[in-house]
């Protein structure tokens, strides 16, 4: 061979030395560096053999959590890094791993060098490690977020315990108003009955004179005058008269006593299908005695479907709406209340022309306990509760006012809240 192909094989085998140097390198720099972010990861990683389950390599991440030094977790099995009662349950997920090539879990917890039991989440792979199959599992302390986990948990009961605390309250405070109105229209409700039982009773002593003058003329000897005798035809004629007040009487009581039971609505505490212009109209029967000859009720109502709805609770709200607005007027005024059906839903508007509210209070109307009625006048929950009412039927109330013009308040109420 001569000298220049000996050269040049020689600066050949140069260049494949220094190639394979700088491979060499460039590996052992990986490695180096895969070393360094294996052992600076946050998250504990162990690499075991897929056969046995013996650990090959730890992090010190993984031998801060497990609380051993590095070199007493080599060799150790993953089943021993578990409490005896879960070694079982770790030998399976092995299997399971190896057959999946993959698999994510977190109920099977570790057990620390000092016996402590430690929730992790685990993500587990099957890859190869120093030439043989191998089970790399990236572990997660989750002890923190199962203890968040835990409180959020607690929150939710302590909360929907003070929700169902606050629906009593509220339960209880509707029924406080609603007895606080009756009280209130006990004076009138009393006059209104009162009125037609005089009547009865004043008409009982003039029909027992009248049967009395009827009996006298049957028993004399002009029997059978009877009819042409101007005593006995005016008896007759005042006994019609009187049987005539006494019925009139009677169905205004009975109106009465109809009205009182369909404003309470004891019998119908559930959700139902109802008639919202009989309720509003039982209510207005019973703020009769507050309207008589000062104010004029308007009754502009349109064709309503039945709502499925609370009835008694419903009549809660037209009880105070139609007392605030009666209550707003001084003097002479109207109340208007207009009914319609827009799409699916009812619309109520009760109107009237009282002297209306300020901007500064607008705001605040629906707050429990505000009133501008005065000290002993208002309690402040009429409105409050009808805002409350209303919402439970997944409907809205909203008001609009103007001083001395007026205020409106809308009721838009779903035909099927469901």
């Amino acid at each position: 061979m001569t000298t220049p192909y000996v050269a040049a094989l020689a600066a050949v085998a140069l260049v494949l030395v220094a190639v394979l140097w700088r491979w060499r390198v460039a590996v052992r720099d990986q490695l180096v560096a895969a070393e360094r972010i294996f052992d600076l990861a946050h998250d504990a990683i162990l690499i075991a053999d897929i056969v046995e389950g013996r650990l090959l390599a730890a992090n010190q991440a993984a031998a801060r959590l497990l609380g051993y030094e590095r070199t007493e977790l080599l060799g150790r099995t993953l089943p021993e890094l578990h409490a005896p009662e879960d070694r079982r349950r770790s030998a399976e997920i092995i299997a399971d791993v190896w057959e999946r090539k993959g698999l994510v879990y977190r109920d099977l917890p570790l057990s620390a060098k000092t016996g402590e039991r430690i929730d992790v989440e685990v993500s587990a792979n099957v890859g190869r490690y120093a030439g043989r199959p191998a089970i790399l599992l990236f572990m997660r302390d989750i002890r923190e977020r199962l203890r968040d986990e835990q409180r959020i948990r607690d929150y939710a009961t302590d909360l929907e315990r003070v929700n169902r605390d606050l629906r009593d309250a509220q339960a209880q405070l509707v029924q406080s108003e609603k007895m606080a109105s009756l009280g209130s229209l006990a004076a009138g409700v009393a006059h209104e009955i009162n009125t037609p039982v005089g009547a009865i009773h004043s008409s009982t002593d003039t029909m027992r004179r009248a049967l009395d003058i009827l009996k006298e003329a049957m028993a004399s000897p002009r029997a059978g005058e009877l009819a042409t005798d101007a005593r006995v035809q005016r008896a007759v004629s005042i006994l019609g008269e009187l049987l005539e007040t006494n019925r009139m009487a009677s169905d205004r009581i009975s109106v009465i006593v109809r009205s009182l039971r369909s404003f309470a609505r004891l019998d119908e505490a559930e959700r139902k299908r109802a008639n919202l212009h009989e309720g509003i109209d039982s209510t207005l029967t019973l703020v009769r005695h507050e309207t008589k000859d000062r104010v004029e009720i308007v009754r502009d109502y349109g064709e309503l479907p039945e709502v499925e709805c609370y009835p008694n609770r419903l009549n809660q709200v037209f009880m105070n709406l139609l007392v605030n607005a009666i209550q707003a007027i001084e003097g002479k005024g109207t109340v208007t209340i207009t009914t319609r059906a827009e799409g699916d839903q009812v619309v109520l508007r009760f109107s009237d022309t009282g002297k209306g509210i300020s901007g500064e209070h607008m705001a605040r109307i629906f707050d429990p306990g505000f009133t501008t009625k005065g000290v002993g006048v208002g309690t402040g929950l009429g409105l409050s509760i009808c805002y409350r009412i209303v919402q439970d039927h997944k409907g809205t109330i909203e008001a609009t006012s103007e001083l001395g013009k007026g205020t409106t308040f809308t009721l838009r109420l779903p035909r099927d809240p469901a």
